[in-house]
């Protein structure tokens, strides 16, 4: 697959993941939609429609504390 058009940062990123992690704690977000919401954020940043799946893999991924199906306050804390 080609890369994308538009390069998104390693602070960009960190900024999208702390901004995920945030949303997902705090808006109760359902852990099926959270591929979809991060997508999303991803084409907000970017303005394209078409999303690199490994940074949204990234994004949504939990640590290895973490409660099962959510951000735990403590990981949503952390990265603000």
């Amino acid at each position: 697959m080609d890369k994308l058009a538009v390069s998104v940062s390693a602070f960009d990123c960190d900024v999208l993941r702390s901004a995920f992690k945030n949303s997902v704690y705090e808006d109760n977000i359902p852990e099926d939609q959270w591929r979809e919401y991060a997508a999303q954020m991803i084409r907000d940043l970017t303005g394209i429609g078409m999303v690199d799946l490994d940074l949204v893999e990234w994004i949504v991924r939990r640590s290895q504390n973490a409660r099962v199906g959510a951000f735990s306050a403590d990981e949503a804390a952390s990265s603000r």
